[in-house]
């Protein structure tokens, strides 16, 4: 449904060096890059080139635009289109499509039972643990930003923000343990294989040397 995105690290003869975010980097032929990069038209072979901060960095000015577009799209959506499933308005239509009998894309009708229920379950899960986001909805994660920002900034209210941030968090890791501990086997047994799929992506437990501090990317494999 979109582009994956990975990031170009190496390269060794015809082939180059790929970070998919897995313990150690993924060899691969330029043949082989080409063909998956051709595989959505619509991305037209896009290509990014990172080359690092700017030796002057207005670290101040950056963090604080930061801030103010964290702000701004929770209301402003970057995309029109989208613009009532994402932000604000989103958080407020999933809530009420959640007991919603009537909508016929309410949750009752969509997902009330069988293998509907068991997919829209494991998708709240994977959205707010590990999909697109850090873990219980990325909270935390923003929470430390914002105590480093108010430190930064010499902006103390931040770091009440932060609390604030930390405590929602909770409440998002308080849905998704209630579904990783559903009277369902196969929902509890989906939620534990998308948390080992992320523990050994991230180079943890099951990942068999973690990442790869060889000299040559030819040592990694």
């Amino acid at each position: 449904m979109s582009p994956h995105v990975v990031g170009v690290v190496g390269a060794t003869g015809d082939d180059v060096w790929l970070d998919d975010r897995g313990a150690r980097p993924l060899r691969v032929s330029h043949d082989a890059l080409a063909a998956a990069r051709a595989g959505i038209p619509k991305a037209k072979h896009r290509l990014v080139e990172l080359e690092g901060p700017a030796e002057k960095t207005g670290w101040k000015a950056a963090v604080s635009d930061a801030l103010d577009a964290t702000v701004r799209l929770y209301d402003e959506p970057p995309a029109k289109p989208f613009a009532s499933n994402v932000g604000t308005r989103g958080l407020e239509k999933w809530a009420r499509l959640l007991e919603d009998e009537k909508d016929p894309k309410g949750w009752p009708t969509m997902f009330g039972e069988g293998p509907r229920a068991y997919l829209g379950l494991r998708r709240v899960y994977d959205g707010l643990q590990h999909d697109y986001t850090a873990p219980n909805a990325g909270r935390p994660l923003y929470a430390d930003f914002l105590d480093e920002a108010a430190a930064l900034l010499e902006r103390p209210s931040l770091g009440a923000l932060a609390a604030d941030a930390r405590a929602l968090g909770e409440r998002w890791g308080q849905l998704t343990r209630t579904i990783a501990e559903a009277d369902d086997e196969a929902v509890r047994e989906g939620c534990a294989i998308s948390d080992a799929r992320a523990e050994i992506a991230g180079g943890g437990v099951g990942a068999e040397g973690g990442t790869c501090t060889a000299d040559s990317y030819s040592e990694c494999i």
